[in-house]
This record gives structure tokens, sequence and C-alpha cells, in this order.
């Protein structure tokens, strides 16, 4: 005789003991049997939580509790990767979800991990470490340092007001037990970073000419990135526009009307942004054969400065004339005189031409 009992979708409620009976037509046999039956929930993820956030060395005593659903659960605690088990400070409870660990040590830091399991499945809990603060008996004392060199500042907390640039550096903290004669020190590099300022954008030609190299360059104090805008939008690039490495300068391999627009640039670090002022960009088209070689610029050069010259030399000739205007009549005068009496004045104008 045999017979059968199909369960679909089971659920913890469907545990327990099922039983059957058995009889033949007629009644001529009979039979009976029973079967206990056990629905298992698979595990949680587990998680760690602590009675203590921040526990003080040789005082507190914490206590560690494994958190996970599912049936019939057993449960392992490991420390990195060793297992841990009961010693004179660390104790576990029967069913060792709960760790608990008195007089706290530096040492006992961790990470914790807990480890849960049944018979259809496990789960591993996220490292858990305690952080375990030193307290000094007598109170420590404390001094603070900034690259090696004493800030003559006392106390547990520094407090920098107004921070400047050559403020940042390697800050040590140094503690010191007068009693014990025991001290420590932990160090932090604090870095100070100016805000953008100063943002212009400066154009190489000054003034762009079309179908010729052209470039843009965002100046800035304090920057660590660009951004460049067109017209509000992202400036797109292609094989005729590009950035240099550093994102810091536009070029344009060949200037067009296209490209004619308001350019602007955004300069940003860790602490802040600015945007430069809009620049126009406004294409200037040569008129033919206004564009100059180099032997063409240097011949005009050279046929100005003789034209300079030569005007130089007319206009000193004309001044020289008119400064010679009041000698020549005195010559008239002589020959003039000359005609009239011949034998005196002769040798007066020989004597007049050599002055000339």
């Amino acid at each position: 005789m045999t017979g059968s009992l199909s369960l679909f979708r089971l659920t913890l409620h469907d545990s327990g003991q099922y039983s059957v009976s058995i009889t033949t037509e007629g009644g001529s046999a009979s039979g009976s049997g029973s079967v206990t039956l056990q629905v298992l929930d698979p595990v949680s993820v587990p998680t760690i939580q602590s009675n203590v956030t921040n526990p003080v060395e040789f005082n507190d005593t914490v206590t560690l509790t494994c958190t996970a659903s599912g049936s019939d659960i057993s449960c392992w605690w490991f420390n990195g990767s060793s297992e841990v088990s009961d010693t004179q400070r660390i104790h576990l409870s029967a069913d060792k979800r709960t760790l608990t660990i008195s007089g706290v040590l530096r040492s006992d830091d961790g990470p914790f991990y807990c480890y849960v399991y049944n018979h259809v499945s496990n789960g591993t809990s996220k490292p858990f470490s305690l952080n375990v603060k030193s307290q000094s008996n007598p109170t420590a004392q404390f001094q603070w340092f900034l690259n090696g060199i004493s800030l003559n500042k006392r106390g547990q907390e520094l407090e920098i007001r107004n921070i400047q640039v050559d403020q940042a550096g390697n800050y040590t903290c140094w503690a010191f037990n007068d009693v014990t004669l025991r001290y420590a020190a932990v160090h932090k590099v604090i870095d100070v970073i100016e805000p953008v300022s100063d943002v212009e954008i400066r154009p190489s030609p000054p003034e762009p000419i079309k179908n010729h190299t052209f470039s843009l360059t965002c100046e800035a104090a304090h920057t660590q990135s660009f951004l460049w805008l067109k017209d509000g939008k992202p400036l797109v690039f292609n094989g005729r526009i590009s950035l240099t490495e550093n994102d810091q300068t536009v070029f344009f391999q060949q200037v067009l009307h296209s490209d004619e627009g308001v350019y602007q640039c955004t300069a940003s670090n860790m602490v802040s942004n600015m945007a430069s002022k809009g620049f126009t960009l406004i294409l200037n088209t040569p008129l033919p054969g206004a564009v100059f070689t180099t032997e063409k610029l240097a011949g005009m050069i050279i046929g100005s400065f003789l034209g300079g010259v030569l005007l130089a030399v007319i206009a000193f000739l004309v001044a020289n004339s008119i400064r010679r205007g009041p000698l020549c009549r005195k010559v008239s005068n002589i020959k003039a005189d000359i005609n009239e009496s011949p034998s005196s004045t002769y040798e007066n104008v020989l004597n007049t031409n050599r002055m000339f």
C-alpha cells in the first residue's frame, strides 16, 4: 500500500508532524505512518551592533551583537581572519550571538566579522571596527606643531580662523602624560586652496582674420580645470577646433564665419569656480592683396624710408634758397655797377664771387 502528499510553496507554518492511515477496500488490510517536517528559512545577511560608539581603552566593556533572520541559525565570530574564542576578557554567549569584551584594548580594534549559517544557506556581515580611544590619567597635556615648528598652542582642539595659504602643511598633535612620561602623536596634512580669481580670455592675434589660425586662452589664478562655452552652450570641438592638454586654450586651425559668437570660459578648483566675461569673436575679412609677405612688407618699409629722406632733402634745399635771397639781390646790384664803371667795380665782383 502506498500513498503520497505533495506540498508546494512551503512556509514555516507547514512545519510539524504529518500522519497517514491507509485502509484497503473492504477493510481487509490497513496501515498508518507519521513523519515530522521541518521547514527551514534561509539566513539573511547578518549585521553587527555595538553598545558603545567610541570605547575608551581599559575603561569600557564592549558588547557586540550579531543580528540575522532565518531558521536554526548557528553563529561564529572572527577578528580579522582568526576565529574568536572565550578568554579571560572575551566571552561568547551560549548561542554565540553576543560577543563581550571586558576592559577593551586598542588591540581589540578588529575588524570583526559575524558568520551565520543553517542547513540551507549562510551569510557574513560587513567588517566592524572598534574606534578604541586612549584615556590619560592624569589628564594628558597637548601641544601643536606645524611642519615641525611649535605653534605655541595647547589644548585638545586647535582652531584656525581665516586660514591662509601659508598655513597649509603637516599638523602634529603631541599628547604627554607627565606622570607616566608616556606620549603619543598624530599627524594630519592640511591643504589650503585659494578661490579662483582673475578669470579673463586672451585672444591671439588680437583681431581674428578669416582662414587664419587663431586661439583663445583662459587666464585665471588658482585654477585646476577649465570649461568653454559658446553662446551659452558647451563648445563643440572637431579636427579644426581643438583644446590644449590642460583645456586652457582653444585653438582654431582655420577660423571661419561659423565660429563667430560669444565665447566664455569657467575656471574651477576644489572650493570655487568663476566665469569670465564674454569674448565676442567677429572676423575681419582681408581685402584682395592685403595679405603681405615678409618681402613685400620689407620693401614698403624701405620705400617709405627713402621717400622720407627725399622729402627732407627737398625741404632743406628750399629753406637754403630762401636764406640766400638777399645775397642774390646784392650780386644783381654789383652787376649794375659794373655797367656804369667797369674799372672801379671789377675787383669787387671778383671778390664777391669768392663768397659763393
